[in-house]
């Protein structure tokens, strides 16, 4: 289902594009999406549905990526170091979770939940501290491209506290829901 007509002038402007320009792109004339606009015609479903594409893909463009939002460099763990160590490198990058590497590999995430978990499940803290990163790590951060669009990013930060920009098995940077809301 289309949305409603009236939404055409409104996308359009606040994308910022004249009639004409949207008139070309979706391979229709600009007097007839002026008469859209104005409410004095009604397209026929395949033309309303080209200008509806027409400005969809207008939007993707104008999104923002992954690789404009993140933050660079990331700081990581590794997997067989004591997670005191871990915790001293976030509390002085102040940040709640590290990607784990393994040979240069991600592996898992370890984040103060974990820590919480083993002093919840009764771990003293210098125990804990002396404990591998690889005894508390959770599973690894989702990855995405350079060029992930913003709303995807946005859909699995609703599922994760954060997700990594990789490309080639490099990590290029992080998003976490806090870069988003800045």
């Amino acid at each position: 289902m289309l949305p409603s007509l009236n939404e055409i002038r409104k996308k359009r402007v606040s994308l910022g594009f004249t009639q004409g320009e949207l008139a070309r792109l979706a391979g229709v004339s600009q007097s007839l999406v002026a008469k859209i606009e104005s409410g004095k015609a009604e397209p026929s479903y395949s033309n309303a549905k080209r200008i509806f594409e027409a400005l969809d893909s207008l939007h993707a463009k104008e999104e923002k990526k992954a690789e404009e939002i993140m933050l660079s460099p990331v700081f990581s763990a590794r997997i067989s170091e004591p997670i005191g160590k871990t915790l001293s490198l976030m509390r002085e990058k102040g940040v709640s979770q590290l990607p784990v590497l393994e040979e240069g590999v991600v592996v898992g995430t370890i984040s103060e939940n974990a820590v919480l978990s083993l002093i919840e499940k009764g771990y003293r803290m210098e125990d804990i501290r002396k404990t591998s990163v690889r005894e508390a790590m959770e599973p690894a951060l989702p990855q995405v491209g350079r060029n992930t669009r913003y709303s995807s990013v946005i859909q699995l930060l609703k599922e994760s506290p954060a997700i990594l920009v990789v490309e080639k098995g490099k990590i290029l940077g992080i998003i976490t829901k806090a870069d988003l809301v800045r």
